[in-house]
């Protein structure tokens, strides 16, 4: 009696109930997800879903779990949901309507992910920014190691004079000199940067 209850339930359930339980087969979650979406459209437009026969239902979920075969739920609920509050027409949508509300959500959510990535980004170069203005740097970091070496640069005191080169001794990071065979920069600070005073204090 309580395991029908429970199928009962499952069948019964919301589009969004539905969507949050991981444990059910994906197949089935499939089927009774589009089978609650009809239902809902169904409550959505009572003048034209009167009209349908218990064979229709069948066949109309029948043919819309083939039409959405693959298609992400969770835009398919949030497609359907949109489609009802902005139709003004009053009739039942087509799957092809449904399909254009989907792609548009769709195309709104990769842009709002490529706008917060990119935000996030520029909030790091800046940040990277401050710290490098404030000293620090690969010439500030333990694990570049500091060493004369010669060079034909003007704008490094005076040509071939000994200058100050900087060679990362961390095998993690890009900058390390057994990997590029040379040393870094002044205004570089990489992602493993630690301050040569942390060093001092070991």
């Amino acid at each position: 009696m309580e395991q029908q209850s429970l199928v009962s339930g499952i069948q019964n359930a919301s589009p969004k109930a539905l969507l949050s339980m991981n444990n059910l087969p994906e197949e089935l979650k499939y089927e009774l997800f589009i089978a609650a979406e009809l239902y809902t459209l169904r409550m959505a437009y009572p003048v034209q879903a009167r009209k349908f026969s218990e064979r229709e239902v069948r066949r109309t979920n029948e043919l819309w779990a083939e039409i959405f075969a693959g298609a992400d739920l969770r835009l398919l609920h949030k497609a359907l949901i949109r489609f009802m509050a902005t139709n003004r027409s009053g009739y039942f949508p087509s799957p092809g309507q449904v399909f254009g509300v989907l792609e548009d959500i769709a195309a709104e959510e990769a842009a709002e992910q490529k706008r917060i990535a990119t935000e996030r980004h520029w909030a790091r170069v800046a940040a990277i920014e401050r710290r490098i203005a404030q000293g620090e740097n690969c010439a500030t970091c333990c694990f570049c190691e500091h060493r004369k070496v010669k060079t034909n640069k003007p704008d490094e005191l005076m040509s071939n004079k000994d200058a100050t080169g900087l060679f990362c001794q961390n095998p993690d990071s890009y900058k390390y000199e057994g990997q590029t065979g040379y040393g870094t920069a002044a205004t570089i600070l990489c992602e493993y940067y630690a301050p040569a005073a942390q060093l001092e204090e070991k």
